[in-house]
């Protein structure tokens, strides 16, 4: 539902999840770092975990080449992490939980450097939520967006993207 290849100037940064080492550990949400010609992979950098198939990073490229992850979670708490140098694993910011207990982000980032991201929420019923973060301020609180009008599974399959005049679709 949202972006895992961002290309920035010679490198094509590419997210996908592990599978866990042994049996009964956590799935690793890597980032790879290729090299946009080639497609050559340079490095593999390990975001986070993720308790399984469902913690997929969402990544999203604002215009001062900061890269934006979203990882994690499949009823927990989302880490919001963020680089400018991000082919350095140790450029990453600390994460930044984000929950309580959210699942398959999808996230961008407007003209203004706002990221938009849209979620699915774990609660009574599936909930559809809208949170952004304007440049340099935290996230706001979730704006629910829709509510499963019966109990049991939903999913939204819910995407995001900016069109060509800024407007959120």
């Amino acid at each position: 539902m949202s972006s895992k290849l961002i290309e920035r100037g010679e490198d094509l940064f590419v997210g996908w999840l592990d599978a866990p080492s042994t049996a009964g550990d956590s799935a690793r949400i890597q980032l790879g770092v290729c090299d946009v010609h080639t497609g050559a992979l340079r490095e593999i950098l390990t975001l986070g975990e993720g308790i399984d198939n469902h913690c997929g990073p969402a990544f999203a490229l604002d215009g001062h080449n900061r890269l934006h992850a979203m990882i994690g979670a499949h009823h927990g708490p989302f880490l919001y992490r963020w680089s400018d140098d991000p082919a350095s694993v140790g450029a990453w910011s600390d994460p930044e939980p984000l929950g309580p207990a959210d699942t398959y982000p999808s996230m961008v980032v407007d003209k203004s450097g706002t990221l938009h991201l849209a979620l699915r929420h774990r609660d009574d019923r599936w909930q559809l939520l809208y949170r952004r973060k304007p440049r340099n301020n935290p996230w706001s609180e979730p704006l629910v967006i829709a509510v499963s009008p019966v109990p049991g599974y939903n999913h939204y399959m819910h995407s995001l993207t900016v069109g060509p005049t800024g407007h959120l679709h």
